[in-house]
């Protein structure tokens, strides 16, 4: 990890952002309209911070066969790819920033949040995916964890953006000439 945040400098978060926030300008509501169709219109499992295991079987129902194959197919398509952007993001962003901060070695564990965040947004992927393809049969195991992935993904992600703003809080005071009140 040392490595990573040695080579991390500004134009890997510059860089980052500008492939972050296309993807949340251009390819996110493409992919929203898309499944939308698809679906119906009907609730999905991935934008929802809590939900339950019926629910998410009730999704399943709602989509009907041929959105329950448009989520599988984007979930194995395009949300492998989101979860390596934002990840990309906030990793080069927090490395940026740990470093920048000359933070101790203690705080290196802030660089794992976003990390756990894609591993429980791909764990959230697979049981979700498994679920449409199973439907009408029910695996308990996956349908009841599937929701337990979705909000862990999404606090993890909540908390790596706090992270980033606080840090850059920080980074700003101490350019600011106040950086030994914060510390």
């Amino acid at each position: 990890m040392n490595k990573l945040i040695e080579r991390i400098n500004m134009w890997y978060v510059v860089i980052s952002f500008i492939i972050f926030v296309t993807f949340m300008v251009f390819v996110l509501p493409s992919m929203s309209n898309y499944m939308d169709e698809k679906t119906g219109g009907a609730d999905s499992p991935d934008t929802s911070l809590i939900y339950s295991g019926n629910e998410l079987y009730d999704m399943a129902e709602d989509y009907g066969k041929e959105g329950r194959e448009a989520y599988i197919l984007v979930r194995f398509t395009f949300d492998i790819v989101w979860p390596l952007v934002y990840t990309f993001f906030l990793l080069s962003t927090l490395a940026y920033l740990y470093k920048k901060n000359r933070l101790k070695p203690v705080y290196i564990f802030i660089l794992f949040i976003p990390l756990s965040a894609m591993m429980f947004d791909f764990l959230e992927n697979v049981a979700t995916a498994l679920t449409m393809h199973f439907y009408p049969n029910k695996f308990i195991i996956i349908l009841y964890s599937a929701p337990i992935f979705t909000f862990l993904k999404w606090i993890l992600i909540y908390l790596s953006f706090l992270l980033v703003l606080y840090l850059s809080f920080i980074t700003l005071l101490k350019q600011l000439g106040r950086g030994d009140a914060v510390e």
